[in-house]
């Protein structure tokens, strides 16, 4: 029997090792430990196998496939030893399509990623998220009017209850004084809160295109925001974002 399998190259090895954080996808454990020098514990899966067996092609002849090459980036997945031969015996239906979903996740987010890079953010938002992390108490927000909300046009129905109420809160209790803040912006630097919206708006549109799913494109959002302002604080990002949700720029 013709042996289908192809090594992978150091690169692929290093990417899919990246792709995963260093961790098995499954279980969480770290793929590495470090005595006397760095040792891998880490395996490459074939999530199509690269040699199925009759009952195996059989098993899987309708299932979906990332690509129609075995041994393409696509179709390998860095796991632990473990994990990797729970998947492997007994092979089944149900795992497959859960090891299919998580990689499908996985590019989707080397997608993102790939995005973050070609869209910028103005500094100025980091006096924004600098305002918010200097409040006090409550008595320092003023909150949003339930009827000028505009959340129910935007955010669909499909999203998770907790999802939805965690933006609504965010918008009620920070929308009045983030727009106060990007105001003075503008008082010294005309224009500047176009020029972010404008920012925000053009990642949307770029994540959007890859995931349609509205709570992975918030999480994308506030992971690009992040990492753009070095990590100052993700809760400060998220309220951003829920703000350009409300003033349209996001899920309008």
């Amino acid at each position: 029997m013709v042996d289908n399998r192809v090594n992978p190259t150091s690169n692929m090895k290093l990417l899919l090792y990246n792709q995963v954080d260093g961790r098995c996808p499954f279980c969480g454990k770290n793929l590495h430990y470090v005595k006397n020098q760095i040792q891998t514990l880490l395996e490459i899966a074939h999530i199509y196998p690269a040699n199925p067996k009759s009952h195996e092609a059989e098993l899987l002849k309708d299932v979906p496939r990332l690509s129609e090459d075995v041994n393409s980036m696509e179709n390998l997945i860095v796991a632990c030893r473990d994990c990797h031969k729970k998947f492997d015996h007994p092979r089944t239906a149900e795992d497959y399509y859960r090891w299919y979903d998580l990689k499908k996740e996985l590019m989707l987010n080397d997608e993102a990623k790939s995005a973050f890079f070609d869209n910028n953010v103005e500094e100025d938002i980091i006096k924004v998220m600098d305002s918010l992390l200097k409040i006090e108490c409550e008595s320092d927000l003023v909150q949003l009017s339930l009827s000028a909300l505009k959340l129910d046009e935007k955010i669909n129905k499909e999203n998770s209850f907790i999802f939805r109420k965690k933006i609504r809160d965010q918008v009620v209790d920070y929308y009045p004084m983030v727009r106060e803040q990007f105001n003075e912006l503008d008082a010294i630097s005309p224009y500047q809160f176009e020029k972010i919206a404008t920012q925000v708006k053009g990642c949307y549109l770029t994540l959007i295109k890859i995931n349609e799913n509205q709570e992975a494109v918030f999480r994308m959002l506030v992971a690009w925001l992040d990492e753009k302002t070095g990590k100052i604080s993700s809760l400060a990002c998220e309220i951003i974002i829920s703000f350009f949700i409300q003033n349209c720029e996001v899920f309008s």
